[in-house]
């Protein structure tokens, strides 16, 4: 039944089987997750029920996707578990850390050896999740071993470990149908609060009038989870539509190669807009999957609107607005940010930006892209737009005419930037990403390069209001989101 279902969604679509897999099982997911809240409440199911269900999903999911393949992350799982267990407490995170890195890379480099780098279910996906959630734990109970608490960062403090798993538990976390193919990244604490019931706390907020109201219920998710679903569905609707014709691939055919330079920089843009839509919908819609389970609820804001944040990936409207890279990163594939400060930027006494980038790094893998993309384009980049950024924070403009000309330069320069940048990340070879910079002459690099060395720098000043007011993406997030900033920012906390 599910696999007649698969091949009238594929040839619906006029998309192949393998292209309609992944948001045919995610549609499936967002409907057990409802069915899931609803049966399953910590009200009317015990936690161990509710641990047994998600993982019986989890592992059913995963064995649809990927067959025999799914014994890699079987084995994944189990060496985290394994030496979790047996591991002297003093030495037991960083040793976890290092072998559960090294098998992932060994996967990394086998599905280089012996596939491409095109889209598609690799078994590779959950192990990344995976990676995140066991060195998460790991370092989660290392800091509950390690004495004085009172000395962690505040968001390591937030999510210690205090008691380990039982293999229950445990699987339940690394397999739990929420988050298993595309995440988002979570908290050992924070699920475990959730399959217990114990994240519908009471919280106070105040009305109109001021006066404070205690709320004990967990608020609907309809809101959250529709306004998601849309950016999603406008999302697949452009891959379906565009997919074929608009591939990384495209920008350095002989046509795209003899044409010019502004329309190489054009086929690019959309081609990472297509690109683009293909990880917006898988990002949104596991946020979907988790918001409809009832998972990511993060108490009440200042004016009593739920937070939905907890294990929010991405803001997809900030992300679309936004008139400068480092709001893009800040808005994007945020769980994962959250996983990279917290077992590598607040540990690392010295050189944290590097190391932490070199750590994205591996986590993604090994094709050149990967590696173009973090180490040269977004280090220059993000350091280039900061310093605009500052440029552009000393004078005002007062009509509202103006504001609007001067958001759309922004966002025109930004979106051609940031496409720019991530670009060779997808283009994943060297030859292919040399042969399309050269191309158009490496003509950012040079830009980037130029602001560097060229423009004097500036002290920082306090933010105009022109920014607040024309760029959405520049105001400031909630406490459960990550800042809409580098993970340089961090210095200042």
């Amino acid at each position: 039944m599910l696999t007649f279902i698969l091949v009238t969604l594929a040839e619906a679509s006029n998309i192949t089987i393998q292209e309609a897999l992944f948001p045919f099982v995610q549609l499936c997911s967002v409907l057990l997750a409802i069915a899931y809240r609803y049966i399953l409440h910590p009200k009317r199911a015990s936690a161990t029920t509710r641990h047994v269900v998600a993982t019986a999903l989890g592992l059913s999911i995963g064995f649809y996707c990927y067959a025999w393949s799914m014994f890699h992350v079987l084995l994944h799982a189990t060496l985290g578990l394994v030496l979790m267990k047996f591991l002297n407490r003093r030495y037991m995170a960083i040793v976890v850390f290092i072998v559960i890195m090294t098998h992932l890379s060994i996967e990394h480099i086998r599905k280089m050896l012996t596939t491409d780098a095109s889209f598609g279910l690799h078994h590779e996906t959950p192990m990344m999740m995976m990676t995140m959630k066991i060195t998460s734990l790991a370092y989660g109970l290392h800091d509950s071993y390690s004495g004085d608490i009172s000395k962690q960062h505040p968001k390591q403090r937030r999510v210690v470990v205090r008691k380990f798993p039982s293999l229950l538990e445990y699987f339940s976390f690394t397999f739990n149908f929420h988050t298993f193919l595309v995440g988002p990244g979570l908290f050992f604490t924070d699920y475990i609060d959730y399959i217990e019931g114990k994240h519908i706390v009471p919280y106070k907020i105040k009305d109109k009038d001021g006066k404070e109201i205690i709320i004990h219920k967990e608020p609907p998710t309809l809101r959250s989870g529709l306004s998601k679903a849309a950016f999603c569905l406008v999302s697949i609707v452009i891959v379906i539509l565009l997919n074929k014709s608009y591939t990384p691939e495209h920008s350095i055919t002989e046509e795209a190669l003899n044409a010019s330079v502004l329309y190489r920089t054009w086929l690019m843009v959309v081609i990472m807009n297509v690109i683009t839509c293909k990880y917006m919908f898988a990002i949104g819609s596991a946020d979907i999957v988790c918001i409809a389970a009832g998972f990511g609820f993060n108490g009440y804001d200042e004016h009593g609107t739920p937070k939905w944040d907890l294990v929010n990936s991405v803001n997809f409207w900030k992300f679309w607005v936004a008139t400068d890279v480092n709001d893009n990163i800040g808005n994007w594939n945020m769980s994962v940010i959250r996983w990279l400060k917290y077992v590598c930027y607040y540990r690392i006494p010295f050189h944290k930006d590097k190391f932490t980038v070199l750590l994205s790094a591996v986590w993604h893998g090994f094709y050149p892209g990967h590696y173009w993309t973090l180490f040269l384009n977004m280090m220059m980049g993000t350091k280039a737009s900061r310093k605009i950024r500052l440029y552009r924070e000393q004078f005002t403009i007062q009509t509202q005419a103006g504001k609007v000309v001067y958001y759309c330069i922004c966002y025109i320069f930004n979106t051609v930037l940031l496409n720019y940048l991530s670009f060779a990340h997808f283009l994943a070879y060297n030859e292919y990403i040399v042969t399309y910079y050269s191309s158009v002459y490496f003509w950012c690099h040079i830009l980037m390069v130029a602001v560097l060395l060229i423009l004097p720098p500036i002290k920082k000043t306090p933010r105009e209001k022109i920014v607040n007011d024309i760029d959405p993406a520049s105001k400031p997030t909630s406490d459960g989101d990550v800042t809409a900033q580098s993970l340089s920012k961090e210095k200042h906390d």
